[in-house]
């Protein structure tokens, strides 16, 4: 029997949901000075990152209950996402300067 499109909507939003959750709280724990370095630069991106998601989750939402939109191409967007620098990017960066 197929699956009401309603009880699978909220049966599949849970999941997800719950894994956004769980991935907010493990980048909230790198938030620990005792641990880890990080700059305001650095705060500012991720910020920056999570806010743009945000905006867009909203905009696909509150204009899909809107018919006269075609988001089709909105849904799989992203923010573009410039990945930080690594121990290893900064070693590499200076071998490079070094040559």
């Amino acid at each position: 029997m197929p699956r009401n499109r309603k009880e699978s909507f909220y049966r599949i939003l849970n999941k997800r949901l719950l894994k956004l959750q769980s991935s907010f709280r493990s980048v909230r724990r790198l938030a620990n000075k005792s641990n880890y370095i990080f700059n305001q630069d650095d705060v500012d991106r991720i910020v920056k990152i999570v806010e743009g998601e945000l905006g867009l989750l909203k905009t696909v939402y509150f204009e899909e209950l809107d018919p006269s939109k075609n988001l089709n191409n909105l849904r799989d967007s992203h923010i573009p996402f410039e990945p930080f620098i690594t121990i290893e990017g900064l070693e590499k960066n200076k071998k490079l300067g070094d040559t």
